[in-house]
């Protein structure tokens, strides 16, 4: 077997690189170049050999780091040969499966290099960096660079870092290098650890903004998990290195990139300090670039994951609407935008996402909702044009949000007419029933849901007015309503002269 100066196997294999810079990062103290000795493949680098089962790793304590390192480096993803796009498959098809079977080849030569360590460790950040990079790139053996077998390897060699250092691996709810974080943040300044610079590095091939992120996509995979490794309130020290290329995967059009920059943005969110983020003035920067991605989304879970981090950015930065309800906040602006986005929803999946999330929005907006209400309203109406009874479910749910928030400006008569649109349509119309019940159910939950919304109705000063129809609608409904709902009418009915 050959070996280097240092008595490690050299046969080690290079990551197999299509066009493109290297990808070693820097201040990694590893080679950009080729393993030192032969390697054995095509000439490329591309050899998949394992080292010899019988070779003994004999190497001096201070090198093996720096071997680990430079295997490390050597293995990660490179730049992509070619644009991501399907006239290029192949092309990238074949690219992922050399570098599949490099790092695997790695992935155990590491392995075999930790098991000559023992419980004193000498390791400096510039080693552990690319090795950190590295298991971002290969724990999910679902990506198409990486496999099951790589994957169980990654879980390996942390398992073997815990017992050098030793560290209690049954640590449950962290991810798996937290604690190695933490103790990186716990012992210097936030600029000189691990983290800091394994983000100057991500900024430097996935911060820009001209899409050229897009050619590293398992840069793209170790950032999000690294970012997701650091818990609260680590993350407050950096909040810009870590929200850049997110922001960037966002204002993307490709549904993957914006889920991944929504799932960085919410963990970035849930784990900062609040006070942190504010003063930081990132907080304008995420909201702004969060409702320009929802103008343009139509993907119904795309719309579900986004507004809920909306809400969160308007909870930290701004002042709570439901306290001063006479005040126009930010909260207005965005609901404006939301409005917007909802009435141009077209599918019915959506605009169930939409009436889902408005409900929850409206409740948190308090009586500020009536700066609004007309509007709201018209869209409400406009949604019960439809045989669809979890739409007309979810309107009926905005809908009592809606008057329990705006009771000091009473529009009984306008709530009136799209209840009562609703139950009719249910009795007169056949409509597409919820999967997990039948139709008689729906329509039993829909006239409970209605029959709630009329009950609060009687709270506003208007409500005599609607005594007509009411009496209308229980004239008409008689021998097509259930008896249990007819009972309830009455009841509805004699609160109508309750003053």
């Amino acid at each position: 077997m050959a070996s280097s100066s240092t008595g490690i196997p050299s046969n080690v294999s290079k990551a197999s690189k299509g066009p493109g810079p290297s990808r070693s990062p820097a201040g990694s103290g590893s080679s950009s170049g080729s393993a030192s000795g032969s390697n054995n493949g095509d000439g490329n680098g591309n050899g998949t050999t394992l080292p010899s089962s019988s070779g003994k790793l004999k190497v001096e304590h201070d090198n093996i780091w720096e071997e680990i390192a430079r295997i490390a480096s050597l293995t990660l993803i490179p730049k992509l040969p070619c644009p991501p796009e399907d006239d290029y498959e192949e092309i990238i098809g074949t690219f992922y499966e050399n570098n599949r079977a490099i790092a695997h080849t790695n992935l155990e030569a590491i392995l075999k290099l930790f098991g000559t360590i023992g419980k004193s460790p000498v390791a400096m950040r510039k080693h552990v960096i690319p090795l950190f990079m590295l298991f971002g790139e290969q724990e999910d053996g679902l990506q198409p660079w990486s496999s099951p077998q790589n994957e169980r390897l990654v879980f390996e060699i942390i398992r073997e870092l815990y017992r050098i250092f030793d560290m209690d691996m049954n640590v449950r709810d962290i991810g798996p290098l937290t604690p190695f974080f933490q103790r990186d943040f716990d012992s210097m300044s936030p600029a000189k650890t691990t983290f800091a610079h394994l983000l100057k590095y991500f900024r430097s091939c996935l911060g820009d903004n001209q899409g050229d992120w897009k050619m590293y996509p398992a840069a793209r995979a170790s950032y999000f998990w690294l970012v997701c490794q650091v818990k609260y309130p680590y993350l407050s020290d950096h909040i810009e290195g870590s929200l850049i290329p997110a922001l960037n995967f966002l204002e993307d059009f490709e549904a993957q990139h914006v889920t991944v920059g929504i799932r960085c943005i919410s963990h970035i969110l849930d784990n900062v300090i609040k006070a942190s983020f504010k003063a930081s003035g990132w907080g304008s920067l995420v909201l702004k670039q969060l409702r320009d991605s929802l103008l343009h989304q139509k993907e119904a879970g795309i719309i579900d994951r986004i507004v809920p981090e909306l809400m969160k950015v308007l909870k930290i930065i701004e002042i709570d609407p439901s306290m001063y309800p006479e005040q126009y906040t930010l909260y207005d602006s965005t609901l404006e935008k939301l409005l917007d986005t909802f009435e141009m929803a077209e599918d019915s999946a959506s605009k169930n996402v939409w009436l889902r999330h408005l409900t929850t929005y409206i409740d948190v907006m308090g009586h500020a909702t009536v700066h609004w209400i007309n509007r709201i309203l018209r869209i409400l109406l406009d949604n019960t044009s439809c045989a669809d009874s979890l739409r007309w479910l979810n309107v009926l749910k905005c809908c009592k949000v809606c008057i329990l928030n705006t009771w000091t400006k009473p529009q009984s008569a306008a709530f009136c007419e799209i209840i009562l649109r609703i139950l009719y349509n249910a009795v007169e119309l056949n409509m597409t029933p919820n999967q997990q019940q039948t139709e008689g159910e729906a329509v039993t939950k829909i006239f409970e849901a209605g029959l709630e919304c009329l009950g609060l109705l009687k709270y506003n000063s208007d409500y005599e007015e609607l005594h007509p129809e009411l009496q209308n609608f229980r004239y008409n409904g008689k021998g097509k309503l259930p008896l249990k709902v007819l009972q309830s009418w009455d009841s509805l009915l004699q609160l109508s002269y309750k003053k």
